[in-house]
Protein backbone atom coordinates (compact mmCIF):
# COMPACT_ATOMS: atom_id res chain seq x y z
CA UNK A 1 0.00 0.00 0.00
CA UNK A 2 1.59 3.14 -1.07
CA UNK A 3 1.89 6.07 1.61
CA UNK A 4 -0.80 8.28 0.62
CA UNK A 5 -3.27 5.37 0.31
CA UNK A 6 -2.18 4.26 3.79
CA UNK A 7 -2.81 7.22 5.28
CA UNK A 8 -6.22 7.82 3.41
CA UNK A 9 -6.91 4.17 5.02
CA UNK A 10 -5.90 5.04 8.65
CA UNK A 11 -8.07 8.13 8.57
CA UNK A 12 -10.98 6.58 7.24
CA UNK A 13 -10.76 3.23 9.29
CA UNK A 14 -10.60 5.74 12.47
CA UNK A 15 -13.49 8.18 11.30
CA UNK A 16 -15.48 6.44 9.50
CA UNK A 17 -15.17 2.83 10.69
CA UNK A 18 -15.32 4.23 14.14
CA UNK A 19 -11.94 1.88 14.78
CA UNK A 20 -9.92 2.45 17.52
CA UNK A 21 -6.26 3.27 16.50
CA UNK A 22 -5.36 -0.26 18.12
CA UNK A 23 -7.64 -1.38 15.34
CA UNK A 24 -6.29 0.39 13.06
CA UNK A 25 -2.98 -0.56 14.16
CA UNK A 26 -4.17 -4.36 13.40
CA UNK A 27 -5.77 -4.12 10.89
CA UNK A 28 -3.24 -2.40 8.32
CA UNK A 29 0.08 -4.17 10.04
CA UNK A 30 1.76 -1.25 11.61
CA UNK A 31 2.84 0.28 15.04
CA UNK A 32 0.10 2.03 16.92
CA UNK A 33 2.75 5.04 17.23
CA UNK A 34 2.34 5.16 13.62
CA UNK A 35 -1.24 5.26 13.45
CA UNK A 36 -1.25 8.20 15.91
CA UNK A 37 1.20 10.17 14.29
CA UNK A 38 -0.40 10.18 11.07
CA UNK A 39 -4.03 11.14 12.91
CA UNK A 40 -2.03 14.37 14.64
CA UNK A 41 -0.43 14.92 11.04
CA UNK A 42 -3.91 15.56 9.53
CA UNK A 43 -5.32 17.28 12.50
CA UNK A 44 -7.73 14.37 13.38
CA UNK A 45 -8.17 14.93 16.98
CA UNK A 46 -8.33 12.11 19.19
CA UNK A 47 -11.18 10.80 21.12
CA UNK A 48 -12.17 11.47 24.48
CA UNK A 49 -11.79 8.64 26.93
CA UNK A 50 -15.65 8.58 27.57
CA UNK A 51 -16.25 8.26 23.75
CA UNK A 52 -13.45 6.09 23.08
CA UNK A 53 -14.57 3.79 26.42
CA UNK A 54 -18.39 3.11 24.62
CA UNK A 55 -16.61 2.66 21.31
CA UNK A 56 -14.74 -0.16 23.10
CA UNK A 57 -17.38 -1.34 24.63
CA UNK A 58 -18.79 -1.53 21.38
CA UNK A 59 -16.58 -3.50 19.48
CA UNK A 60 -15.66 -6.00 22.29
CA UNK A 61 -19.69 -6.93 21.76
CA UNK A 62 -19.69 -6.21 18.21
CA UNK A 63 -21.68 -3.66 18.36
CA UNK A 64 -19.94 -0.82 16.07
CA UNK A 65 -22.04 1.87 15.50
CA UNK A 66 -23.01 2.26 11.66
CA UNK A 67 -22.81 5.58 9.21
CA UNK A 68 -25.01 6.79 6.57
CA UNK A 69 -22.30 7.40 3.61
CA UNK A 70 -21.78 11.34 3.14
CA UNK A 71 -20.54 10.97 -0.51
CA UNK A 72 -23.27 8.88 -2.82
CA UNK A 73 -23.79 8.82 -6.36
CA UNK A 74 -27.02 10.02 -8.19
CA UNK A 75 -28.56 6.02 -7.99
CA UNK A 76 -27.43 5.72 -4.37
CA UNK A 77 -29.61 9.05 -3.67
CA UNK A 78 -32.45 8.00 -4.87
CA UNK A 79 -32.50 4.76 -3.05
CA UNK A 80 -31.16 6.73 -0.08
CA UNK A 81 -34.72 8.81 -0.04
CA UNK A 82 -36.70 5.94 -1.55
CA UNK A 83 -35.60 4.28 1.60
CA UNK A 84 -36.32 7.28 4.45
CA UNK A 85 -39.58 7.34 2.96
CA UNK A 86 -40.10 3.75 3.46
CA UNK A 87 -39.31 3.93 7.29
CA UNK A 88 -41.13 7.11 7.74
CA UNK A 89 -44.08 5.38 6.53
CA UNK A 90 -43.54 1.86 8.15
CA UNK A 91 -40.56 1.97 10.37
CA UNK A 92 -41.02 1.89 14.29
CA UNK A 93 -39.90 5.75 15.26
CA UNK A 94 -40.48 5.83 19.08
CA UNK A 95 -38.52 5.39 22.24
CA UNK A 96 -36.35 2.77 20.18
CA UNK A 97 -32.45 1.44 20.59
CA UNK A 98 -32.79 -0.31 16.94
CA UNK A 99 -34.03 -0.11 13.76
CA UNK A 100 -37.63 -1.74 12.82
CA UNK A 101 -38.90 -2.41 9.81
CA UNK A 102 -42.25 -4.39 8.76
CA UNK A 103 -43.76 -5.32 5.56
CA UNK A 104 -45.39 -7.86 3.76
CA UNK A 105 -43.81 -7.10 0.24
CA UNK A 106 -40.73 -8.66 -0.68
CA UNK A 107 -39.59 -5.96 -2.97
CA UNK A 108 -39.88 -3.48 -0.07
CA UNK A 109 -37.72 -5.59 2.16
CA UNK A 110 -34.98 -5.89 -1.09
CA UNK A 111 -35.04 -2.44 -0.95
CA UNK A 112 -34.87 -1.21 2.56
CA UNK A 113 -32.16 -3.99 2.82
CA UNK A 114 -30.59 -2.75 0.27
CA UNK A 115 -30.45 0.86 1.41
CA UNK A 116 -28.74 -0.77 5.09
CA UNK A 117 -26.01 -2.96 3.16
CA UNK A 118 -25.06 -0.27 0.64
CA UNK A 119 -25.17 3.14 1.86
CA UNK A 120 -24.96 2.30 6.13
CA UNK A 121 -22.52 -0.61 6.06
CA UNK A 122 -24.19 -3.03 8.75
CA UNK A 123 -22.75 -5.70 10.18
CA UNK A 124 -24.44 -8.85 8.75
CA UNK A 125 -24.20 -10.92 11.78
CA UNK A 126 -26.47 -8.53 13.73
CA UNK A 127 -29.56 -8.23 11.37
CA UNK A 128 -32.50 -10.25 12.97
CA UNK A 129 -36.09 -11.48 11.71
CA UNK A 130 -39.22 -12.31 13.20
CA UNK A 131 -41.81 -13.83 10.65
CA UNK A 132 -46.14 -12.93 11.61
CA UNK A 133 -47.80 -15.47 9.85
CA UNK A 134 -51.88 -16.88 10.37
CA UNK A 135 -52.20 -20.87 11.63
CA UNK A 136 -53.10 -21.59 8.04
CA UNK A 137 -49.72 -21.17 6.54
CA UNK A 138 -45.95 -23.05 6.72
CA UNK A 139 -44.10 -21.28 9.42
CA UNK A 140 -41.18 -23.21 7.85
CA UNK A 141 -41.76 -22.87 4.24
CA UNK A 142 -41.93 -18.96 4.76
CA UNK A 143 -39.60 -18.45 6.54
CA UNK A 144 -37.08 -20.38 3.90
CA UNK A 145 -39.02 -17.81 1.20
CA UNK A 146 -37.99 -14.95 3.07
CA UNK A 147 -34.00 -16.09 4.51
CA UNK A 148 -33.86 -16.58 0.52
CA UNK A 149 -35.56 -12.83 -0.67
CA UNK A 150 -33.38 -11.49 1.92
CA UNK A 151 -30.13 -13.51 2.71
CA UNK A 152 -30.73 -13.38 5.89
CA UNK A 153 -29.74 -16.54 7.41
CA UNK A 154 -32.72 -19.23 9.08
CA UNK A 155 -30.30 -19.00 12.04
CA UNK A 156 -30.85 -15.12 12.93
CA UNK A 157 -34.87 -15.68 12.66
CA UNK A 158 -36.11 -14.93 15.99
CA UNK A 159 -39.34 -17.44 17.16
CA UNK A 160 -42.19 -16.34 14.92
CA UNK A 161 -45.38 -14.92 15.97
CA UNK A 162 -48.40 -16.56 14.89
CA UNK A 163 -51.85 -14.72 14.44
CA UNK A 164 -54.88 -16.95 15.07
CA UNK A 165 -58.05 -15.94 12.92
CA UNK A 166 -60.14 -17.97 10.57
CA UNK A 167 -58.46 -19.63 7.59
CA UNK A 168 -59.45 -17.98 4.50
CA UNK A 169 -58.41 -15.97 1.60
CA UNK A 170 -55.38 -14.06 0.95
CA UNK A 171 -57.00 -11.52 -0.45
CA UNK A 172 -56.47 -8.85 2.97
CA UNK A 173 -53.36 -10.13 3.49
CA UNK A 174 -50.21 -11.23 2.13
CA UNK A 175 -49.59 -15.18 1.32
CA UNK A 176 -46.28 -14.30 2.28
CA UNK A 177 -47.08 -13.01 5.59
CA UNK A 178 -45.36 -10.01 7.39
CA UNK A 179 -41.65 -9.81 8.27
CA UNK A 180 -40.37 -7.31 10.86
CA UNK A 181 -36.53 -6.67 10.16
CA UNK A 182 -34.56 -5.49 13.33
CA UNK A 183 -30.86 -3.93 13.84
CA UNK A 184 -29.98 -3.00 16.91
CA UNK A 185 -27.67 0.44 16.19
CA UNK A 186 -29.54 3.66 18.17
CA UNK A 187 -26.77 6.11 16.65
CA UNK A 188 -27.82 4.83 13.02
CA UNK A 189 -31.54 4.81 14.15
CA UNK A 190 -31.25 8.52 15.10
CA UNK A 191 -28.93 9.18 11.61
CA UNK A 192 -32.25 7.74 9.95
CA UNK A 193 -34.92 9.87 11.88
CA UNK A 194 -32.88 13.14 11.17
CA UNK A 195 -33.02 12.39 7.28
CA UNK A 196 -36.38 12.16 7.21
CA UNK A 197 -36.90 15.19 9.11
CA UNK A 198 -34.26 17.23 6.97
CA UNK A 199 -35.95 15.83 3.41
CA UNK A 200 -39.50 16.42 4.70
CA UNK A 201 -38.44 19.89 5.74
CA UNK A 202 -37.07 20.14 2.02
CA UNK A 203 -39.67 19.33 0.20
CA UNK A 204 -42.39 21.16 2.01
CA UNK A 205 -40.46 24.32 1.61
CA UNK A 206 -40.21 23.78 -1.75
CA UNK A 207 -43.70 22.83 -2.22
CA UNK A 208 -44.81 26.26 -0.48
CA UNK A 209 -42.34 28.10 -2.47
CA UNK A 210 -44.25 27.18 -6.11
CA UNK A 211 -47.76 27.08 -4.29
CA UNK A 212 -46.29 31.21 -3.70
CA UNK A 213 -45.14 31.71 -7.26
CA UNK A 214 -48.20 30.32 -8.48
CA UNK A 215 -50.31 32.62 -6.24
CA UNK A 216 -48.20 35.31 -7.73
CA UNK A 217 -48.62 34.07 -11.43
CA UNK A 218 -52.53 34.68 -11.34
Amino acid sequence: MTGKNLIKKICSLYLNSQYSMAMVAEELKISPNKVRYWLEKNSIPRRKKSEAGYLAHRQRFNKLPCNIKKKLLPKERELLIASFMLYWAEGWKKNSKYIAFSNSNPKMMQLFLKFLREICGIYENRLRAVLHFYEDQSELKLKKFWSKTTGIPLAQFNAAYMHKGKPGTYKKRSKYGTLSLRYGDKRLLEQILKGIDEYADTFLKSSRLSSVGRAVAL
